[in-house]
């Protein structure tokens, strides 16, 4: 028999051979070796086609040579083969084999699941004011300052108001305030 005209990174098999073997990461189309696409990987040898990354998983680039390439894309973690959105309150900024997103600084959170950036943790949490830079894009929050509060998503803090005492940045009325009558 003749050896097939297999193009690299195949190679051609002599005897019998019907097809040709690619590496790891291609797979076999009309004789060629061709590289497996985004999300999906190869394992090499006589495969016709690539198999895709389990569970919403992905790959960093083309030509993945194993089921061990594949991650979670930004805005998720990995949990059991499987991409898990980001919670609210943390992001994930890049492809990951992380078992858990980032979490917001303190004092910010995410306007919704799944934010793929750290500049999504824009939103002040209740009892912080943020703060800004040059551009006007939050870069983080501190804690309103005493007599002072803030509702969730304010970025100033305002005067507390008479009837209402501040414990811990949480605003409670007088009449709940906890303390002891005689």
């Amino acid at each position: 028999m003749m050896c097939l005209s297999c193009t690299s990174p195949g190679y051609s098999v002599t005897a019998d051979a019907d097809s040709c073997e690619c590496s790891a990461g291609y797979y076999n189309e009309n004789a060629a070796c061709k590289p497996c696409g985004k999300g999906s990987y190869s394992v090499g040898g006589r495969s016709s086609k690539c198999t895709d990354c389990p569970g919403g998983l992905v790959t960093e680039g083309m030509a993945s040579g194993s089921v061990d390439a594949c991650a979670a894309p930004p805005g998720h973690f990995c949990k059991d083969q499987h991409a898990v959105q980001c919670s609210v309150g943390t992001y994930q900024d890049g492809i990951t084999k992380s078992a858990s997103c980032k979490a917001c600084p303190v004092g910010l959170t995410t306007k919704d699941k799944g934010s793929a950036s750290a500049a999504a943790c824009s939103i002040t949490l209740a009892g912080y004011r943020a703060l800004y830079d040059s551009k006007k894009h939050v870069i983080g929050a501190e804690p309103c300052p005493a007599g002072t509060f803030s509702p969730a998503g304010a970025a100033v803090c305002r005067p507390a108001h008479t009837d209402y005492l501040l414990a811990d940045v949480e605003l409670l009325p007088e009449e709940d305030s906890g303390a002891a009558t005689a």
